[in-house]
């Protein structure tokens, strides 16, 4: 035997770096099906985030949209009191919801029983958006029903939180333009410095700008709370994209985040559940059983 066919036999003797398995014991497909799958499923998640992320582009676009359709609406009809926006009375809230609804096309004003001494006018759901919007009773329990809920409960808050951004924009007579480069709007003015730290900001919820760090995440949300602030009242600072986003660079944090919430409301809540609360955490229980096996 040659010397170092020697030498090689010995130090995988010796040392055990060649385990010899029996016939038995063998997958031989295992170990390359996993990785395989790792492999692909990190590629799914890659693209996967990069659609969350093109969604969260895609959304400050419709919120500028919305915002600058509320605030012509808001300018041109003195009736139109966005303030409302922050009022916790549902009517006065329903009217000012119709109000806009009809001036941006989501709503209009039908009439019923025509013709007769029963006719009345109601303002509904428009024909442009009822089928994203409302479901048949055959369709209230089936998934497509529940979408359609999801989008016009989606819809009623974003519309909610944009009237209150546009209450500051009026507010703090902020000079507003559609940055279609950008996605999103872009905000100058003396109250935009007072507010954010810079005179010009795009609402993108980026708190740094090349080497300037702003004092506040340019956003409708903070918009919204600036808004509050002055009429004594407050609004939830979470806002949907930014959440997505801290969900997307550390997940480990929102998770911590969202549990601590979560049990918070657990333990408000625990001695007084009803039973459609308690299927809700069953559920989520049976699912983090799932995963924590």
């Amino acid at each position: 035997m040659a010397k170092k066919a020697r030498v090689k036999q010995e130090v995988e003797e010796s040392t055990g770096l060649v385990p010899v398995i029996k016939k038995g014991a063998m997958s031989v497909d295992v170990g390359p099906f996993v990785i395989a799958g790792f492999a692909k499923a990190r590629v799914d998640e890659d693209e996967a985030n990069k659609m969350l992320k093109d969604v969260d582009a895609k959304r400050y676009d419709l919120l500028s949209q919305l915002t600058q359709g509320i605030l012509k609406a808001a300018r041109a009809d003195t009736s139109i009191d966005l303030a409302v926006a922050f009022d916790k009375d549902p009517k006065k809230q329903g009217f000012l919801n119709d109000q806009l609804g009809i001036a941006l096309g989501f709503k209009e004003v039908q009439t019923i029983n025509p013709g007769t001494d029963k006719e009345a006018k109601r303002v509904a759901w428009s024909k442009a958006v009822a089928g994203y919007v409302l479901s048949t009773a055959e369709e209230k329990q089936t998934d497509l029903g529940k979408r359609k809920a999801t989008i016009r409960s989606n819809f009623l808050h974003a519309f909610k939180k944009c009237c209150q951004a546009a209450q500051s924009l009026i507010d703090n007579k902020i000079d507003v333009k559609m940055d279609k480069e950008a996605g999103t709007l872009k905000l100058s003015g003396p109250a935009v410095k007072q507010i954010f730290g810079a005179p010009t900001v795009h609402l993108n919820e980026k708190q740094t700008v090349g080497d300037v760090k702003l004092t506040e995440k340019p956003s409708f949300t903070a918009l919204a709370a600036n808004a509050a602030t002055k009429r004594g009242s407050v609004v939830n600072r979470v806002s949907g994209t930014r959440g997505r986003s801290k969900v997307l660079s550390n997940p480990t944090a929102a998770l911590e985040d969202i549990a601590k919430s979560f049990l918070s409301i657990v333990n408000t809540m625990a001695d007084k559940l009803n039973d459609k609360q308690r299927a809700v955490l069953v559920r989520v229980n049976e699912r983090l059983d799932e995963v924590l096996v």
